[in-house]
């Protein structure tokens, strides 16, 4: 039987995006396409038909149509994905994250198709608040949540890896300060450290990467990214960064993980100290620690651990 193909091409930024279409009641192959994505175009009530009723709205599934609502698809792609292919993040970051594209077979008005997606541009439309985390656990896995009471209480790193003592100054030999900076291109001109245990001068998470404007007011934010995917990417460049320093002998791995709210700076510019002027003079120096950066009670690890070697 002779196949007619309709081949839509939807040029973005660098990068092809395809969409076939066969008539009839063949199905594409199905073998090299991942299974949660099989199941993401089996779905008619969460995909095919908002598809058809939200996107489509009575018109033909074409070139045109695709590239007016690749937006659109793309929202409802992440929304899918997200639902569809995290219940095992080993999987999620083989089939998802590594990939350049991935392919959803749907069926549509009687004719199968298969969409094809950019990965790189997938990730833009979806948001996991995600941060680098640096610690050694023997017992926690790629899923599993890390609370504050599975920390370390007292401090798990050397002063030769990251600064134990960063109020005014943070170490420009620093390892960890290093590798931050080449790693992490948005902190442009900020330096960087490990945060310390709860109860020891804890920023917002033990292990989490914390980025700062050193000297004393200089505001503090925990490392982090919208985008997991780039935040993966970069938490690989800061390993390799790591290896081969004083870190090595720590015992210490990097970790991806998610965090259940996106974190913010300290405090404007006051940093983590401020002046509190009294009488004739500056007469007392109070430590704060704002709630912003505090609140962040349990992380959820996606990928690692990464060896520090």
């Amino acid at each position: 039987m002779r196949i007619l193909n309709f081949i839509f091409v939807i040029p973005i930024l660098t990068m092809c995006h395809i969409a076939h279409a066969t008539p009839g009641n063949t199905p594409q192959n199905q073998q090299s396409v991942v299974q949660c994505l099989i199941d993401i175009g089996n779905d008619q009530e969460g995909f095919v038909n908002p598809i058809k009723t939200n996107i489509l709205r009575g018109r033909e599934f074409n070139q045109e149509l695709v590239v007016r609502e690749k937006e659109a698809l793309y929202d409802l792609v992440a929304k899918n994905v997200m639902k569809r292919c995290t219940a095992n993040f080993n999987d999620f970051n083989f089939d998802i994250v590594d990939a350049t594209k991935i392919d959803i077979p749907f069926k549509l008005n009687d004719k199968y198709y298969k969409l094809t997606v950019d990965v790189e541009t997938l990730f833009e439309h979806i948001s996991i608040p995600t941060g680098i985390l640096v610690m050694n656990f023997n017992n926690k896995n790629i899923g599993d949540k890390i609370t504050k009471a599975d920390t370390p209480s007292e401090i798990f790193f050397s002063s030769d890896c990251s600064d134990h003592y960063v109020r005014d100054k943070i170490s420009d030999d620093g390892p960890v300060n290093r590798a931050g900076q080449s790693a992490f291109p948005t902190y442009t001109g900020e330096e960087f450290f490990i945060d310390f245990p709860y109860g020891k001068s804890n920023r917002a998470f033990p292990g989490l990467i914390i980025a700062a404007h050193t000297g004393i007011g200089g505001a503090e934010e925990v490392v982090w990214y919208p985008n997991y995917r780039v935040a993966r990417a970069n938490a690989k460049t800061f390993v390799e960064g790591l290896k081969n320093t004083t870190c090595s002998k720590d015992n210490l791995s990097v970790y991806v993980v998610s965090m259940p709210v996106n974190p913010e700076k300290s405090w404007d510019s006051s940093g983590w100290f401020f002046w509190l002027a009294g009488g004739v003079g500056l007469s007392m120096l109070t430590s704060l620690i704002p709630p912003t950066l505090a609140n962040i009670n349990e992380v959820t690890i996606f990928d690692g651990p990464y060896l520090i070697r």
